[in-house]
């Protein structure tokens, strides 16, 4: 079977092309930077991810652009498994036109938007990893190899725990490989690899239950029914790729009613696993693939966060390989699909290129979330202090002020107590911690900052007020 890899390939490639001129973004600052070609805490902590990293700096250093490229070439490695996983399985299948189904899936998968996070995002190589795992994992499967499939597991293990859940998801796609002794063989495999997941993954989070939960994230009752509403969001993403967000803004959920779709997003999770059922054999075991990717990734440890766009990378090639099926018969609706991937995932790379660049992508999204006015903040006073700009010291202070506005904390006054120190302003600089002390009366950092503002004052401006 011939595929037009041209295509499945040149066009994701082409938007994605952008954040080769990008630079380390948020917590690639930790990932990459503080520690640079050291493996440290690596070698039990997800060691093929970070021997990953570590080959880039002996390539690259500390140029981003290579690192950038390395995940662009596995994001491609990614679609192109992918592309060969749905040819194979619709020609053993009996699926019409075979190779058509292959561009498909290879298209909606490398094209979406939700799939370019974390092909942007160096620090979430690792879902790029435990990708490729699951998509070898299944071509081994098919081809009746499972030895092979399980040096593809361990190496997802190696990479992100997520990868516990790659067993289950090759439970969820044996239908779709015919009766038969391969069949048989795969089945033995995943439920051999499904009982070792379990007990690990058990294991783990018996310790992680143990472990009392740090001070910024939220209750893991809250969490869970929060999430019941995350799953919903990332599929209305998925198929409705607006609004993205790196640090997205959700409210917690206090209860069943609280808010009401905490109850609606449980009920419609039971309503589409009975729907699941009745649907034909491609649409099931795509949606249940990715649901089970989904449900480590996002549901297990309490995060920070109960919801980050990146988290669907694995979800979205199997819901591509869901669809494939139904929108190979429809070229000029695949042509369509294409074109707008091709423009969201280009407008996303643009928006990766710079961290000022993701913040204020992300501000449209998150408008009242407080951690996105401060990182951006905090980004401008970084580039005020390296190219001594007036205007993006006004910038950083503008940002703080909405902050403030939304909801004031002491950490807010805190920070923009260090941009006026920078700036030269020291009135300015002790009246915002005076601010900050009176929030919160003792607090640590904000005493340490007064010492050193009293201590060492700022004679003039180092960068002239616009």
């Amino acid at each position: 079977m011939r595929l037009p890899w041209g295509w499945i390939l040149g066009l994701p490639a082409l938007a994605l092309l952008p954040v080769l001129a990008g630079t380390f973004n948020y917590d690639d600052v930790v990932t990459v930077l503080r520690h640079p070609g050291a493996m440290g805490a690596g070698l039990i902590n997800r060691p093929l991810f970070r021997a990953s990293l570590a080959l880039d700096y002996l390539l690259w250093g500390l140029n981003p652009a290579g690192y950038h490229l390395t995940s662009l070439l596995l994001h491609l490695a990614n679609v192109a498994l992918l592309a060969t996983l749905a040819g194979a399985l619709a020609r053993m299948g009996g699926l019409a036109r075979p190779g058509r189904v292959a561009l498909a899936a290879g298209l909606l998968f490398g094209l979406h938007p939700l799939a370019a996070s974390a092909a942007c995002y160096v620090s979430e190589r690792s879902a790029l990893l435990v990708a490729a795992s699951a998509l070898l994992v299944f071509h081994a499967l098919v081809r009746g190899r499972p030895g092979w499939a399980t040096t593809a597991w361990l190496a997802g293990c190696l990479s992100k725990e997520s990868a516990a859940a790659i067993p289950f998801c090759s439970l969820a796609l044996l239908p779709l490989i015919p009766a038969g002794p391969g069949r048989a063989a795969a089945r033995r495999w995943a439920l051999g690899a499904c009982l070792a997941a379990a007990l690990f993954g058990g294991w783990i989070l018996w310790r992680h239950l143990e472990q009392p939960l740090p001070e910024d994230r939220p209750g893991r009752t809250a969490y869970a029914l929060t999430e019941l509403r995350a799953v919903w969001t990332y599929l209305r993403l998925w198929i409705l790729p607006f609004h993205q967000a790196l640090d997205a803004d959700i409210g917690l959920s206090s209860g069943w009613l609280g808010p009401a779709t905490t109850l609606l997003g449980a009920l419609g999770l039971l309503v589409l696993g009975l729907a699941l059922f009745k649907t034909g054999r491609w649409l099931r075991a795509g949606v249940l693939v990715a649901l089970i990717a989904l449900l480590p990734e996002s549901s297990f440890a309490v995060l920070q966060d109960p919801r980050q766009d990146y988290r669907m990378y694995l979800p979205s090639a199997a819901l591509a390989l869901a669809a494939a099926p139904f929108l190979s018969g429809g070229r000029r609706l695949l042509a369509v699909l294409a074109a707008a991937g091709l423009l969201l995932t280009a407008a996303q790379a643009r928006a990766w290129t710079s961290e000022a660049g993701i913040w204020q992508w992300n501000l449209r999204v998150a408008p009242r979330k407080l951690r996105v006015h401060s990182n951006l903040a905090q980004r401008y006073r970084r580039q005020a202090g390296h190219f001594r700009g007036p205007l993006l010291w006004a910038a950083a202070e503008r940002t703080i002020g909405r902050a403030i506005r939304i909801r004031e904390r002491p950490e807010q006054h805190r920070d923009l107590a260090v941009i006026a120190y920078e700036r030269g302003d020291q009135a300015k600089a002790m009246e915002a911690l005076a601010r900050a002390l009176l929030l919160e009366p003792g607090r640590p950092d904000c005493l340490a900052l007064r010492e050193l503002f009293l201590a060492r004052p700022r004679l003039g401006a180092l960068y002239s007020a616009p």
